[in-house]
């Protein structure tokens, strides 16, 4: 791919960039006053969080390769935005396969987790951060150790949950996570089940990026 068209990917990556972290930081405020520090026990949340981060990196470093003539960003600021992209795409699926069916079974809405203000973490973001990562990121191709080192976010934290959970410091917050709830066989098949979904998620983005990123050869 020529210079010139991924300079213009890198200057749609920055617009594109600059209006998620607004739209995050809005979000997160808002959320905030509601819920407080309550917020950073979810997986989406925090998920949101690193997300914000990856993309305050990638503007640094988009802007910095524009300035200096560079048609491309370094190789781990694109596996940066890769894990946030990650992340943000099991929380959207988590909430689709696991959170809003359980949500319409207890009686409330299949759709209150894209309620305002949620809709801008849990549906807007996630697609912004995966069309960033896919279509404007040019760089080096990813490599394996990419891909599994991506699926340790989400690893690291239903441990660190199941943990908690069990010796009371915290319920929750997803139902799953509640080991004292259900039985050890339950919580062992929905640690299985998301870690399924998160090595597809990975695994997709993965393939979609090969197949339509722009690459430096």
């Amino acid at each position: 791919m020529d210079t010139r068209t991924n300079q213009q990917r890198l200057v749609l990556s920055i617009v594109l960039n600059i209006a998620f972290i607004a739209a995050e930081v809005w979000a997160f405020i808002t959320l905030f006053k509601d819920f407080g520090w309550s917020l950073i026990q979810q997986f989406g949340m925090l998920s949101n969080v690193f997300a914000v981060i990856a993309s305050l990196v990638g503007l640094v470093f988009t802007v910095l390769a524009l300035l200096k003539g560079d048609s491309f960003i370094p190789m781990t600021v694109k596996f940066v935005k890769y894990i946030a992209a990650t992340a943000m795409a099991l929380t959207f699926v988590m909430i689709l396969f696991l959170l809003a069916p359980r949500a319409a079974f207890d009686g409330d809405s299949f759709f209150a987790y894209y309620a305002f203000p949620l809709f801008i973490t849990n549906l807007i973001c996630p697609v912004l951060s995966i069309v960033d990562f896919i279509f404007l990121s040019p760089s080096e191709r990813l490599e394996g150790l990419h891909f599994i080192m991506t699926l340790l976010p989400a690893v690291i934290y239903m441990i660190v949950l199941f943990i908690l959970n069990g010796i009371g410091t915290v319920q929750g917050p997803y139902y799953f996570l509640e080991i004292k709830s259900y039985p050890v066989i339950v919580n062992i098949l929905m640690f299985i089940v998301v870690t399924v979904l998160d090595v597809t998620v990975a695994y997709i983005l993965r393939k979609l990026e090969a197949n339509y990123g722009p690459f430096v050869h």
